[in-house]
């Protein structure tokens, strides 16, 4: 199916004889259980149950591709927003070499605006509740159309990073 056709593959097994089909998918799930752990030794995740796939597919999944499309975003604003600042000021200054940031400000950039974002997000970033992602599985269509992480969206974080830039650059300096 992968080879043919431009789709994401699932696997989900729960006995060794699973354990090749899993480590072919994109993505594999492996069921803990009377057969054994082989297949939950070889998946992506691990579950107890099978009725556990829903939990998994409809809500951690829909959560998942929200958080990494929004990370994503973010990043590339936090870099166009820390790095075009500097360009002003080197246009401003006629390319003199001088640094824009104090050396403090280079050493806790990548602490403060790429770690604290990250983990607040990821612990805590639901944009819809789990019952309500439960009952309408139609909603896990957001991720396979690609609605969240889409080239328009990249290019206006972008181009607010640059905005931003300006206003934080002419307005402070």
């Amino acid at each position: 199916v992968r080879k043919y056709h431009n789709v994401v593959t699932l696997a989900v097994g729960d006995g060794a004889n699973d354990v090749s089909m899993i480590q072919v998918a994109n993505v594999g799930v492996g069921i803990a259980g009377h057969e054994g752990v082989q297949a939950a030794m070889a998946a992506d995740y691990a579950i107890a149950q099978f009725r556990f796939l829903h939990k998994l597919l409809l809500v951690q999944g829909h959560w998942s591709y929200a958080r990494i499309s929004e990370m994503i975003l973010t990043f590339f604003f936090k870099n166009v927003f820390w790095v075009f600042p500097a360009l002003w000021y080197q246009i401003y200054s006629s390319w003199s070499g001088n640094i824009f940031y104090d050396y403090s400000f280079l050493q806790l950039y990548n602490i403060i605006f790429t770690l604290a974002p990250t983990v607040v997000l990821g612990a805590t970033d639901q944009d819809i509740t789990a019952p309500y992602l439960k009952r309408l599985p139609q909603i896990y269509t957001i991720g396979i159309e690609r609605k969240l992480y889409t080239k328009t969206r990249f290019w206006l974080y972008f181009l607010d990073a640059i905005w931003q830039s300006l206003v934080v650059f002419y307005a402070f300096y």
